[in-house]
């Protein structure tokens, strides 16, 4: 299912310094919502890194987006959420993809 897409973006930072700070970006202060994050596997192949993370955050708010009956009836204390992200280090591009698990 594909719900929307976001548009190219231009930084004025190097490749380098993005992909450094996305790798790294939990623990920090600002996102304490996010309780842990887990390396599930990381490889190789022909120039890209590709990571798998298991991203454990605190609440539901998925459930903003049903129906009052249905999340009165949910108490989710914890979303575990699988984030795949390719480091093509020759075409200089880093593409990420986000799932909630439930």
């Amino acid at each position: 299912m594909h719900l929307f897409e976001v548009p190219e973006r231009i930084f004025d930072y190097t490749i380098n310094q993005v992909v450094t700070i996305f790798y790294n970006r939990y623990p920090n202060s600002f996102s304490k919502h996010v309780i842990s994050e887990d390396v599930i596997s990381r490889e190789i192949k022909g120039g890209k890194i590709i990571t798998r993370k298991l991203i454990v955050k605190r609440g539901a708010g998925f459930l903003k987006s049903v129906p009052h009956w249905i999340s009165r009836q949910t108490h989710v204390a914890f979303m575990p959420t699988l984030g795949e992200s390719i480091f093509d280090v020759n075409e200089g591009t880093l593409i990420t993809h986000t799932r909630n698990v439930f």
